[in-house]
């Protein structure tokens, strides 16, 4: 599954994080991405992630023994750089589906 077939993309939603000096981005199946802002929740108005959204967004982004610890564990921490900055990624299983936040690092 491709970014654009996901409805947001991973650039898109770092470039509203860095832009409103956010500190992570959280990604549920069944809602919109939420920005957390100075350690308040604010969702992005638009469509709510479809089921299989959340692990696409992953494993686009995950190295291939990042992807497969998630696979086999539930649950991957990896660091990804974009836009001059560090980010880290914390991906985990939860009631059956992926949740992932993308935290600012650097």
């Amino acid at each position: 599954m491709a970014e654009a077939e996901i409805g947001y993309t991973l650039a898109g939603l770092l470039k509203q994080l860095t832009s409103r000096r956010g500190e992570a981005v959280h990604l549920h199946e069944g809602e919109s991405p939420v920005l957390e802002i100075k350690r308040t929740l604010q969702k992005i108005e638009g469509a709510a992630l479809r089921p299989g959204d959340t692990y696409a967004l992953l494993a686009i982004h995950a190295s291939e023994e990042d992807l497969l610890a998630f696979q086999t564990n539930g649950l991957a921490c990896f660091y990804y750089r974009a836009q001059d900055s560090v980010f880290q990624f914390m991906a985990f299983r939860e009631s059956g589906q992926v949740r992932l936040e993308i935290r600012k690092f650097k």
